[in-house]
Order: structure tokens, then sequence, then C-alpha cells
């Protein structure tokens, strides 16, 4: 296609691409789960997906425990730059399973508008989840809120960088690197600022604790952050 006969959909796009490239998406409401993704090779053979320069893209989707950006197989050196997630609905906006690494996320924002329920599972409903094994993803200049039911991030793998992040109206936690059973390392947290944080229920029981920024594991690391 070309700048005059697009895919209709971000999917489309990526199905097509098969391996490292870029994507260029128009501003508009795409209303689609991306689910899957080819994979790059190193950062300078990447899968880039990016928005028009000057142009506003918003991915929205509303099943529960189905997010806009769910990223569950073997995914790798994949890129979204100024692509911005809305959910809806129950679970996390940006779910990264165990078996992807390398995924960065930059520019962009990502935010529940939904009554989410209060609970943690392997889909919980918070902003941007790393869940189990993820490891050496990058968050740069996000801004995450609105989570309704869950932290702003939870991460729970390793050698994952957040950095220059804002994140607020979140419930329980602005991050929470932690994993039950489980030990996350080498997370570094910076230049981030953390604000409005509201307590929440776990399983439907009040948890009257607010953190901005929790952190378990080993070697895992916090500076220059601003929390209020």
């Amino acid at each position: 296609p070309d700048i005059e006969h697009p895919y209709r959909t971000i999917g489309k796009a990526l199905s097509v691409l098969g391996g490292p490239g870029t994507i260029i998406v128009r501003g508009g409401l795409y209303q689609e789960r991306i689910a899957s993704s080819p994979s790059g090779i190193d950062w300078n053979n990447k899968v880039r997906v990016a928005a028009f320069p000057g142009e506003f893209v918003r991915v929205k989707f509303d099943v529960a425990d189905q997010g806009p950006l769910s990223l569950d197989a073997t995914e790798h050196y994949v890129e979204f730059d100024a692509i911005n997630f809305q959910y809806t609905s129950r679970g996390a906006v940006v779910f990264l399973g165990d078996n992807t690494h390398h995924i960065r996320l930059k520019n962009l924002e990502v935010w529940n508008t939904g009554q989410g329920d209060s609970f943690i599972g392997s889909i919980a409903p918070h902003g941007v989840d790393g869940t189990i094994g993820t490891h050496d993803d990058e968050f740069l200049n996000l801004t995450v809120h609105g989570v309704s039911g869950g932290y702003g991030f939870y991460i729970s793998g390793h050698s994952n960088l957040v950095d220059g992040c804002d994140v607020y109206d979140c419930n329980g936690a602005g991050f929470h690197v932690y994993r039950n059973g489980g030990n996350p390392q080498n997370n570094v947290i910076r230049n981030c600022r953390v604000h409005d944080i509201s307590t929440y229920a776990f399983f439907n029981v009040p948890d009257g604790r607010r953190f901005g920024i929790l952190l378990s594991g080993t070697n895992n690391v916090a500076y220059n952050n601003i929390i209020y």
C-alpha cells in the first residue's frame, strides 16, 4: 500500500510486514486488539510501529481481559512510538507475557477508563503489566493514568528500564516490582513522576496501603523520581 491506499488496521499491517521494518500509522481511532507481531533482530533491525508525524493515533479495545496491546508469544525487538492505548474494561491495557523481550514503548499514553475489578491475576487491571519473565523492555516517556482497580506498572521480569514516565490516578501503587514466589532483578525506574495514587480493594477486601514505588527482588533501583 501507499499513503493513499493504506491498510485498515495495524494488525493487518503487522501481519504483512512479517519481519523488521517500519509501519507508519495515520491519525485516528483504531478499534482493534494488537495480539501478535513479527519480531526484529536487534534495535538496529527492529519492527517499528509509529504515528505519522503530528497526528494522534489511539488504539482502543473493550473486551474484558483482552487489552488493546497484548503480546504473549515470543515477540522481541518491537517498538511502538506515539501509539496511544486506551482500554474501557477489566484487565491490563498493555500486557507483555513471559516469552517476550526487548519491547519498547515510547512517547505514548496508556489509560483505562473502565471500572476494572480489583484483583491480581495473570492479566491484571494495570496500565502496563510486564508479567512473569518478560525482560529487557523499555518504557520511555509514557503517561500512564486512569487505571481503575490496579497499579500503573506491574513489573515481575528482569532488566527492564522505565525512564521519564508520568504515572497518576492509579490504585494501590504507581510502580509494583514484585513476583509471587519469584525474584525480579535488575529493573531500573528513573526520572519519573508518581502522584495521586488511591487505595483499592484486593480480592474485594479493602487495602489501605498506597505505594509510589514498591521494589522487591534483587538489584532493582529507583532514582531521580518525584512522588507526591
